[in-house]
């Protein structure tokens, strides 16, 4: 299994950015073609008392394959576009495969 686990930092204004998150971003996400399964959270501390980050997402899919075919799909390409234009340099975006 390969995850793309999104971080998303602390936004300027966190209502703008959950109705945004959640009446535009999520809708998209959740078009994805082979979409395993989908997590999000928002951070509520932390040991070091950093709160640079704000919400963290997890979209699963089966294979790198999967994952590429998705994001290359029509629902890709607008989640990237919606990602770019609502978070911009304010999301960190990795690739992590699943030891288990």
């Amino acid at each position: 299994m390969i995850k793309l686990i999104a971080l998303y930092k602390m936004p300027a204004s966190q209502e703008a950015f959950d109705q945004h998150y959640f009446q535009t971003h999520l809708p998209l996400v959740k078009k994805l073609p082979d979409l395993k399964s989908f997590e999000t959270a928002k951070f509520a501390a932390t040991s070091l008392g950093d709160n640079r980050y704000y919400r963290i997402e997890q979209l699963t899919f089966e294979s790198q394959d999967q994952l590429d075919r998705a994001m290359a799909s029509s629902a890709g390409r607008n989640v990237a576009h919606d990602l770019a234009h609502f978070a911009g340099n304010d999301v960190a975006v990795y690739y992590a495969e699943s030891d288990l």
